[in-house]
């Protein structure tokens, strides 16, 4: 009879081990989302922004939402009026419509939304469209006002690599709470098969 008793309590640690860990698996999936978005050409693209700038990439964070935040210099205006240094915001991921490609170091063509020196931008207001599509469907660009200092020689960069800490991390709970529920699964499944807890 206690042997009954042992293996059906093995069976349920080993059967809760699962259930956690399988959850923990599912809930570090649960923030991804897919980016759709119509494309409808560099004219639609254009005339849906408030915005249309070349700016060098200064620096990209990311907070503990997802959202990414751009430091940019604006150095030519196609539409809109931002000048100087401004922020873009966006999805840290391309997964969620967040923009790709964009690291500090670059230049990028920006399609944005926002006014002063707070934009947002996403993979669909503006993918595919180059400044030669801008400058051909809005003219020559306006100079921004700000005038772009260029990196002394022997300066210090980070390459363009900005990571995210884990405390930044909104899935760092779950992937915890998957390892631990596989720890106990592989604990729960070896006394099963070896008899005991040691």
């Amino acid at each position: 009879m206690s042997l009954l008793r042992r293996a059906l309590t093995s069976l349920l640690v080993a059967l809760l081990a699962a259930v956690l860990a399988l959850a923990g698996l599912v809930l570090v999936g649960a923030p991804a989302q897919a980016c759709s978005c119509a494309m409808e050409g560099p004219r639609g693209a254009i005339d849906r922004a408030d915005a249309v700038f070349a700016a060098a990439v200064l620096d990209r964070s990311v907070d503990g939402r997802g959202l990414a935040s751009y430091d940019v210099r604006v150095q030519r205006v196609y539409k809109g009026e931002p000048v100087g240094d401004v922020v873009v915001t966006s999805s840290a991921s391309g997964a969620s419509c967040g923009l790709e490609g964009v690291s500090p170091g670059r230049t990028q063509l920006f399609l944005v939304t926002g006014s002063g020196s707070a934009y947002a931008g996403n993979l669909c207001l503006g993918f595919g469209v180059s400044e030669g599509d801008a400058r051909r469907l809005l003219g020559p660009p306006a100079e921004s006002t700000a005038a772009v200092a260029p990196t002394p020689p022997g300066a210090v960069t980070d390459g363009g690599g900005i990571g995210v800490r884990v405390d930044d991390d909104p899935r760092w709970p779950w992937v915890l709470g998957g390892g631990l529920g596989l720890v106990l699964l592989v604990l729960a499944l070896r006394r099963v098969l070896v008899g005991s807890w040691r």
